[in-house]
């Protein structure tokens, strides 16, 4: 009888993680170019549940643009077009598209 409830409850945790479609959260926080100055791009990513929201300002270029994506393992992707538009490289460094160059390092 106990190992019946022990199997259902295992059972039951499964599928509850099956249904799971939040973000792993790996890309949330403010990214900041390595040698930040003013006119230095920044990017924060929130995240906002099955994706996740990006503020890119970038002064230089009058940029302050914000929008959701959504997360395709190491990449971020456009929601409306599917585009990729950020590479995570490693756990602190961020790349523009599908560029192997740093751009913007975890602050």
């Amino acid at each position: 009888m106990i190992l019946k409830k022990v199997i259902a409850v295992c059972l039951f945790s499964i599928a509850l993680a099956g249904c799971n479609d939040n973000v792993s959260g790996k890309f949330s926080g403010t990214w900041v170019e390595p040698d930040a100055d003013s006119n230095s791009s920044i990017v924060t990513i929130t995240a906002k549940g099955d994706h996740y929201e990006v503020n890119h300002v970038a002064p230089i270029i009058k940029r302050n643009s914000t929008f959701d994506v959504k997360e395709d393992s190491n990449y971020l992707r456009s929601m409306s077009t599917n585009r990729i538009e950020y590479t995570l490289l490693s756990p602190n460094e961020l790349a523009f598209g599908n560029k192997k160059k740093v751009m913007w390092i975890k602050k």
